[in-house]
């Protein structure tokens, strides 16, 4: 006889393992009786599987999806301080009429979790919601269902402790998206290996936003089942606790700690009197003292001494790292003595569920360009007769001619007296057409018509961008955005450094932003001749109006270089916003893809209670877009990409 099988819902032998996921009913016979029973069906539309989980507050089954044939996770309200089901019921009863008030409050902030959650659907790190609704007394909302494994039962599988350089390949994006849920205002609270799954491809996803509608006050009963001993800082074990970012940053980095040693850290309030932490190197683990500094702060015991939002622990542990986009970044230290035997790091993690984020592909796009050593002047690398001006130490030409047949000196005709007048004036013509040209080439004028070219390439000012300030600057390559009036918007090709938006993390307009006064002086003048700034007029800088995703910049502004609206993003790169980071934009902190792409700023605040700005991202198949939710202005990883108009007769 065929049955359904309540965990892929393939037809599976009855009473017998499914043959498609080896899941055997048989293990939860007798098990969470306050449970519904698979096969039920919820709203009509959910048909219900085994029990995922099972906590004080509330159950997750999984469940099949009969609207989109897909798996999905219920999550059930039930208290079971306040409520129980009988066998063979649906519907709750709650455990007397004084608890009523308690368990509609829990439900509330039950569905509060839901609304959440709702905020974040799309992110490729955080769970996402699907739906809402209330039936049998209590409350439900159907989640995505993430296949994997908890952080916990990842690092059992792969032998005990994980490597340095995988913890950040699991744990560095689940802290950038937090930075998102920071801005929305959310803390998630309860942080930690059981709440971070690991996909077969080696993603990470964060679960369960529901520490936060437990946190209330005086209708708390009991810290025990809110708080994760070790994992939690000593801010949660008090109601009166302050709490924010910096609450999150404890859990993640000990959640880091436990990842990399196997080790839950000592509880928050034992390290008040003494602090009995061990540092991860005193264990066996390889890191980098930079690394290990960082993630002891992190875990400072009062919340004022440890980083204050998840940004600055985040770029903290890339700064610590020998540099995130190499090949480098995975080599850790060696440890300060032998490691134990309980902790086998020497067996191999599954490579194919390991992602490289930090490892860029290199992608030569153009013919490779180097400085003459004794002129500074741009040279191609294939040009032979370069050469010996590159290296003073070569020998002479006549050496190479000894040694190449087919480049000897023909032996030299004898003059022609008679002809000696035309070849001077021959010879004064090219002279004097080449002189032209470079009068023409200074002043622009020959330059003029790639300017005058949308979508065109042209070379504009200097800027450090292979990180060797040994050969000098290189020459800035921009790209024709519109003309119009005499003049020419550009764009630089590449992001070509990396700041911060603002030092502080307070509300700042464009107007008043840090990076607006080093664009307009430092970056100016680093980047252009006095000659060259005479070309740069100063335009006004128009503040957006409010659109309900962007809001205003406050006043106008009068700027020679500036950033690009979200409306011009949109208009002038109809089809991709990515855009490549220099070297030198990498070694400033500038995050990029495997493939070198990075993120860079535009010039819009978001509409937000805490201090964000818009820039460019990419989603998660690796395309360009504009990420409106922003990020704090204090994060150091976003590259900067200078707009600027320029005079065309100059």
């Amino acid at each position: 006889m065929q049955n359904i099988c309540f965990n892929c819902f393939h037809y599976a032998p009855e009473g017998r393992a499914c043959p498609y996921c080896k899941y055997d009913p048989r293990v939860d016979e007798g098990k969470n009786r306050l449970a519904l029973k698979p096969g039920t069906i919820l709203a009509n539309r959910y048909l219900l599987g085994r029990v995922l989980g099972q906590g004080g507050f509330g159950i997750t089954y999984v469940a099949l999806d009969n609207q989109t044939k897909s798996r999905v996770a219920i999550k059930e309200y039930l208290p079971v301080e306040y409520a129980y089901r009988e066998e063979g019921s649906l519907d709750l009863k709650l455990n007397g009429s004084m608890v009523r008030a308690d368990f509609e409050y829990g439900k509330e902030q039950f569905i509060a979790e839901a609304r959440t959650l709702s905020q974040f659907i799309g992110n490729e790190h955080i769970i996402s919601i699907h739906a809402l609704f209330e039936a049998n007394g209590t409350a439900y909302f159907a989640m995505e269902f993430v296949e994997g494994v908890d952080l916990k039962k990842y690092k059992e599988l792969n032998g005990g402790p994980l490597p340095v350089h995988v913890a950040n390949r699991i744990l560095m994006p689940i802290m950038e998206s937090m930075e998102w849920v920071h801005s929305k205002g959310v803390v998630h609270r309860d942080i930690a290996p059981d709440n971070i799954m690991v996909r077969r491809d080696g993603k990470a996803k964060l679960i369960d936003f529901g520490a936060a509608r437990y946190s209330t006050g005086e209708k708390s009963k009991s810290l025990d089942v809110i708080l994760k001993h070790g994992f939690a800082p000593c801010e949660q074990y008090s109601r009166r606790g302050r709490q924010g970012p910096f609450t999150d940053v404890y859990a993640m980095a000990a959640t880091y700690y436990y990842a990399i040693t196997g080790r839950v850290p000592p509880d928050a309030v034992d390290r008040m009197d003494e602090d009995t932490i061990q540092r991860p190197s005193a264990l066996g683990v390889r890191i980098r003292w930079e690394t290990e500094e960082v993630l002891l702060k992190a875990l400072a015991v009062l919340s004022k001494n440890r980083y204050q939002s998840m940004a600055e622990f985040h770029t903290a542990l890339l700064y610590s790292m020998p540099s995130p986009y190499a090949e480098e970044a995975a080599a850790e230290e060696k440890p300060s003595r032998s490691r134990e035997k309980t902790t086998p790091l020497e067996k191999p993690v599954q490579p194919e569920t390991l992602p490289t984020p930090f490892v860029p592909v290199s992608e030569p796009e153009e013919e490779p360009v180097q400085k003459s050593r004794t002129s500074g002047k741009q040279v191609r690398d294939t040009d032979p007769i370069i050469r010996n001006d590159i290296d003073p130490a070569a020998e002479p030409v006549r050496k190479i001619e000894k040694s190449t047949p087919q480049l000897q000196r023909k032996p030299e005709p004898v003059p022609d007296k008679t002809g000696k007048k035309s070849g001077i004036i021959v010879i004064a013509a090219i002279l004097g057409v080449c002189i032209l040209a470079g009068v023409l080439f200074g002043t622009g004028v020959l330059r003029r018509n790639n300017f005058t070219k949308v979508g065109s390439a042209v070379t504009f000012g200097e800027y450090e961008q292979d990180n060797n300030t040994s050969n000098g600057k290189e020459p800035i390559k921009w790209i024709v955005l519109d003309v119009k009036e005499g003049k020419s918007l550009i764009i630089s090709k590449y992001i070509l450094d990396c700041q911060q938006l603002g030092a502080e993390n307070a509300e700042v307009t464009w107007e008043t932003c840090g990076l607006r006064y080093w664009l307009n002086n430092t970056f100016l003048n680093d980047a252009f001749s006095s000659e060259e700034q005479k070309r740069i007029p100063t335009v006004t800088v128009t503040a957006p109006k409010d659109s309900g995703s962007v809001k205003g910049l406050g006043n106008n502004t009068e700027d020679k270089v500036f950033f690009l609206s979200v409306p011009e993003a949109y208009m002038y790169f109809k089809d991709s916003l990515m855009c490549k980071a220099t070297a030198y934009a990498k070694s400033q902190g500038c995050y990029s893809t495997g493939s070198g792409y990075g993120r860079w700023w535009l010039l819009s605040p978001v509409n937000s209670d805490s201090p964000c700005q818009v820039f460019i991202s990419q989603d998660r198949e690796g395309n360009s877009l504009v990420s409106y939710a922003g990020i704090d202005i204090t994060f150091g990883n976003i590259g900067v990409r200078p707009v600027l108009w320029v005079n065309l007769d100059s």
